[in-house]
């Protein structure tokens, strides 16, 4: 333009971090597991970059063990380092949830008379106290994780475990038993007469 004299200014072009959100993704688990893997997802990385493009890699942390009741856990975020980008972070939730319980009861019922008194020996996976029942009070008489056997015929004896605020019930398992009568020795007329004599 003829009417200006024109001179160039240098400015400066400030380039500022990226917003980074890394987040932790929600998991689950059953009660008594070691805590699972966490996955990360990111949110802001620029021109196809990956987590590789961190100097410091993220760290999780869950505030929960094994024993640690069934219920909610927050995931904690923390750690991480770029120099391109400006890092938040977002908590995740692990759930533990009720786990698993079987009974195992190998005990042999095959050779039972009238008037045994026999100890239940089933036992749960948990640990957790197992109660029995009987299919005839009459046949067989449950105390506790004790049974008494008063009559013959056949009885089922079932082991129950249903479960805590930790654990699901156990499927139950039962023994078809068949209570034989007191055996009594006899002997012939022929024996006693001779003994007798």
């Amino acid at each position: 333009n003829s009417n200006y004299e024109l001179l160039s200014i240098p400015g400066n072009l400030t380039i500022t971090p990226a917003p980074l959100t890394i987040s932790a993704l929600p998991c689950t688990r059953q009660y008594g597991q070691d805590n699972p893997d966490v996955k990360l997802d990111y949110n802001g990385f620029k021109n196809n970059e990956t987590a590789e493009a961190l100097s410091k890699q993220p760290e999780t942390h869950i505030d929960a063990d094994k024993s640690s009741p069934v219920g909610e856990y927050p995931i904690s975020v923390t750690g991480a380092e770029a120099q391109n980008y400006s890092i938040s972070y977002e908590p995740g939730v692990l759930t533990i949830t009720q786990a698993d319980q079987t009974i195992e009861w190998t005990q042999d019922f095959s050779d039972v008379k009238i008037g045994d008194e026999v100890d239940l020996t089933a036992a749960a996976s948990s640990g957790l106290v197992i109660e029995y029942t009987s299919s005839n009070h009459d046949v067989a008489e449950i105390d506790g994780s004790n049974v008494k056997f008063l009559r013959e015929g056949p009885v089922t004896i079932t082991a129950i475990q249903i479960g805590d605020a930790n654990y699901h019930a156990a499927p139950s398992v039962e023994k078809e038993i068949t209570v034989s009568p007191i055996h009594v020795e006899t002997i012939s007329l022929n024996t006693a007469e001779e003994c007798l004599e």
